[in-house]
């Protein structure tokens, strides 16, 4: 039962025999075995500015539609909550590979000062930016879309296509978004946005997850990686709604400021390994950014063949034991100078010692070149 009372960002007061029914539900929905296939989509970016990717995770999915099975209160069932109640940080990170550690939990904002406006007219929806989160390296939003005039519409993710389940971001399970909304007499609307100023915030792309709180309220995740590490910054966000079957793309304006409330730390380590003239790579160093929220691992190194189209040369972190860290992010390659590269890799926070020990491998063929470990500066 405790699963059911704390899904929500804030508690709230159910019958002893609601919540019967939501255990039920949800250990039903949790012993099923589908296996909603992980997507990544490729999706055009606010005003043409970026091309990004967001990566569509089942087992988020899932987990979402247990959470959601206080839906059983509705014998018609449709999605209803109780008013005020969301999906926030905490509740997307836990069912995605990106954890939020206990002492950063205290650093999510939520009573956000925000700026909204409309462009043109008509617009069916209202935004709000629920809770927000950042250290010198990521920005994570959850912003809030709900329509302004309820039982009319059926939010679903921006890149929703016609033969996905209504389970892949709602408690609906074994109807497509079509079949639902013909059911319930609903209009389709798509649901997108994202981060307008990403150039200005040194954003290359963001990933983003939908998850529905009831027909038309849908809530959105934004996750995204920036180089601009100052202390305080303005981001403009966009919400946008588009109509099925209409050109027109509705949009509503937030702007708002976001403190880094995390500490920041780096450590840089040096390769002493001699390494032949001839060499196909050589790890220079790697330079390691602790924050509240994670691990940034930035390995620098040579690689004579990195034009080759056909070369995988990437790289992991091994833990004492020789286990690969789980990578839950990262960067592609970045050209520094001369044959000199980059690559990050982002893990969950985990403390290093003195040393770290990197696996160079090939991502295509999985053959692995090399361990190697590198000391403290």
């Amino acid at each position: 039962m405790s699963k059911m009372k704390n899904i929500f960002s804030n508690d709230v007061e159910v019958p002893e025999i609601v919540m019967q029914k939501a255990d039920a539900a949800f250990q039903k929905i949790k012993s099923e075995d589908t296996d909603i296939m992980n997507k990544t989509v490729e999706y055009k970016g606010v005003k043409g500015k970026k091309k990004g990717k967001r990566a569509t995770h089942g087992g988020l999915r899932k987990a979402a539609a247990a959470a959601a099975a206080l839906a059983v209160l509705v014998g018609a069932g449709g999605i209803v909550y109780a008013a005020g109640r969301y999906f926030g940080i905490i509740d997307f990170s836990k069912r995605m590979p990106e954890n939020v550690p206990a002492e950063a939990v205290e650093l999510i904002q939520s009573e956000i000062e925000q700026t909204k406006q409309e462009e043109g007219t008509g617009t069916i929806i209202n935004c709000e930016v629920r809770e927000a989160l950042c250290d010198s390296q990521t920005i994570t939003i959850v912003y809030e879309v709900s329509a302004k005039e309820s039982g009319k519409y059926l939010f679903v993710p921006t890149d929703a296509v016609p033969e996905d389940n209504m389970s892949n971001w709602s408690s609906v399970t074994g109807k497509t978004a079509e079949e639902y909304a013909a059911e319930k007499n609903l209009t389709i609307v798509y649901i997108g946005g994202g981060i307008v100023n990403g150039e200005e915030l040194g954003i290359a792309a963001s990933s983003m997850e939908f998850l529905s709180v009831s027909d038309d309220i849908m809530d959105v995740y934004v996750r995204a990686e920036k180089a601009n590490d100052a202390k305080s910054i303005e981001v403009d966000l966009v919400a946008t709604a588009a109509i099925q079957g209409e050109e027109n793309v509705m949009k509503n304006d937030i702007h708002f400021a976001l403190q880094d409330l995390a500490t920041t730390t780096k450590t840089v380590y040096l390769s002493n390994a001699e390494k032949p003239a001839d060499a196909a790579y050589e790890i220079k160093r790697a330079e390691v950014i602790q924050t509240d929220l994670g691990t940034y691992v930035d390995i620098y190194y040579r690689n004579v063949n990195a034009n080759d189209p056909e070369d995988g040369l990437t790289f992991r972190v091994l833990d004492q034991s020789g286990e690969a860290y789980a990578t839950v992010g990262g960067s592609g390659v970045e050209w520094q100078e001369d044959d000199t590269y980059k690559q990050r890799i982002i893990l969950n926070k985990c403390e290093m010692t003195g040393e770290i020990v990197l696996e160079a491998y090939d991502c295509y063929e999985k053959t692995v070149y090399g361990v190697e470990t590198l000391e403290k500066e």
